[in-house]
């Protein structure tokens, strides 16, 4: 798997461009006849500045090098991860060449989540993400860009998820997006994967979940503020479970709950995921479903 992508354009046409630059007015030179007034000029007068033209070329059109660890390449590292590292003891071999290779791995994991959700180094830089958390925050203003775009946004997402509270307020702005499908996976990341598991993270008192709680509670204002607007079922419903994870700010979001869980003309599975982010956060039943 290569995580750089193919598509140089931007090395390729400087290098160009330099090229053409010192051509195009030796062209003008042969066109006046400037070789016969001056005869005594040497080649190599001509042949040095072509020669470091065509390498400054070439230069630009060199793809970096990977970084690699004990001879192994990152992009072969990211193979060897037999799942979601998360999952895996930080003594895994591979999570161990990733913390190796440490921050020169970082641009070549923005260029994979770049390269959008469909293209398995996506996910593969997650993970990466999540190995090197500790020392990738400096990358959240350019995944917060892709975070933006449909197309490259659940990548971004769980990256950003990794990334501690400035992670979490990019997300936070993502809750915002015209895009229902960017909204949607923002508030499944604040959901820490509830929506999709369809459960409540009965583990609560780890190390893990309880500083999920701290980071993801800068998002709590926009979470309700999105679901007080407009929106498909799904992406509300995916609120209603991050808050019901987050469990924080319980003056601002219970009473929101209770509104939803109380209101007959939501849906059922509005009601129902309002009620158990209530159930959540230690609230009575609300009183439309006694």
């Amino acid at each position: 798997m290569d995580l750089i992508g193919a598509n140089q354009r931007p090395g390729v046409d400087a290098g160009r461009a330099v090229l053409f630059a010192v051509l195009r007015p030796l062209s003008r030179a042969t066109q006046a006849g400037c070789w016969a007034a001056q005869p005594r000029m040497h080649m190599t007068q001509l042949v040095i500045p072509l020669a470091a033209v065509l390498l400054l070329g070439c230069s630009a059109n060199r793809r970096p090098q990977e970084p690699s660890y004990k001879g192994t390449s990152l992009s072969d590292w990211f193979e060897r991860l037999p799942g979601p590292a998360v999952e895996f003891p930080q003594t895994n071999e591979a999570i161990v060449a990733l913390r190796s290779m440490g921050t020169n791995a970082l641009p070549f994991m923005l260029r994979a989540i770049a390269s959008g959700e469909t293209n398995k180094a996506a996910w593969k830089a997650v993970d990466g993400f999540y190995c090197l958390k500790d020392v990738a925050g400096p990358t959240v203003p350019e995944l917060a860009k892709l975070l933006h775009d449909p197309a490259r946004a659940w990548p971004a997402a769980e990256a950003l998820g990794y990334l501690g509270r400035d992670g979490f307020q990019a997300l936070a702005l993502g809750l915002a997006n015209a895009s229902a499908s960017v909204r949607y996976k923002c508030a499944l990341t604040f959901s820490g994967g509830a929506y999709e598991l369809g459960i409540y993270s009965t583990a609560t008192n780890t190390p893990t979940f309880l500083q999920f709680q701290r980071d993801a509670s800068v998002g709590v204002p926009a979470l309700v503020a999105a679901l007080q607007r407009p929106d498909n079922n799904k992406v509300h419903i995916a609120i209603l479970m991050a808050l019901g994870q987050i469990r924080q700010s319980p003056e601002m979001v219970v009473p929101v709950l209770r509104a939803i869980a109380e209101d007959p003309s939501q849906t059922k599975g509005k009601r129902r995921n309002a009620e158990l982010a209530l159930a959540a956060f230690g609230e009575p039943e609300a009183t439309a479903s006694k």
